[in-house]
């Protein structure tokens, strides 16, 4: 069985829907959006989002629960290996890649030490989103699916300071 870990509710669709529709991994979403209490976002309406989401590309979803704003390393270490412990073994990890000027949350999953063979796909730095050589290979009709569980997300696809995200080329990579 195969693992891809995402960081955020989205970032599983944004930046690994290819790799979910062609290994059928099982998704494991590690933090709860409490950052966006504020704006009326809150951490249900984020999950109901990616179960939607991972509803259109074919995966099953899990969630960790750490507070978005409250993850550590220490704890996610921690809490990692409790996952794969209870609903692995896995043969294959898809995580994000460790980027300099990257997303915190994104390099604290990313310096973690996997026994498992891992495939490190990359998101966005400051600069924007991030890109190799490695375009991660789509069948003809992945894009139009990609849209479509892009579309579950009308929370960030409303809120300003993420919209641009889901306004980028829709390719996705992995790090060299």
């Amino acid at each position: 069985m195969k693992l891809l870990i995402s960081p955020h509710n989205d970032d599983e669709a944004l930046f690994a829907a290819f790799t979910i529709l062609r290994e059928r991994p099982l998704v494991f979403i590690v933090t709860d959006s409490i950052r966006q209490n504020g704006r009326g976002i809150t951490a249900n309406e984020r999950r109901n989002e990616s179960i939607a989401a991972m509803t259109v590309l074919g995966a099953e979803v899990e969630f960790m629960g750490i507070p978005d704003a409250a993850l550590n390393a220490q704890d996610f270490n921690r809490r990692i290996s409790e996952f794969i412990g209870a609903f692995g073994p896995f043969d294959h990890i898809y995580a994000p890649a460790f980027e300099v000027d990257g997303n915190v949350d994104h390099n604290i999953i990313a310096e973690h030490k996997f026994d498992t063979p891992v495939t490190r796909y990359l998101t966005y730095t400051k600069a924007g989103k991030s890109r190799s050589e490695k375009v991660v290979p789509f069948e003809n009709n992945w894009p139009l699916i990609k849209l479509k569980a892009l579309a579950c997300y009308k929370s960030q696809i409303l809120e300003p300071s993420t919209r641009d995200h889901f306004l980028r080329d829709q390719y996705e990579y992995y790090a060299a």
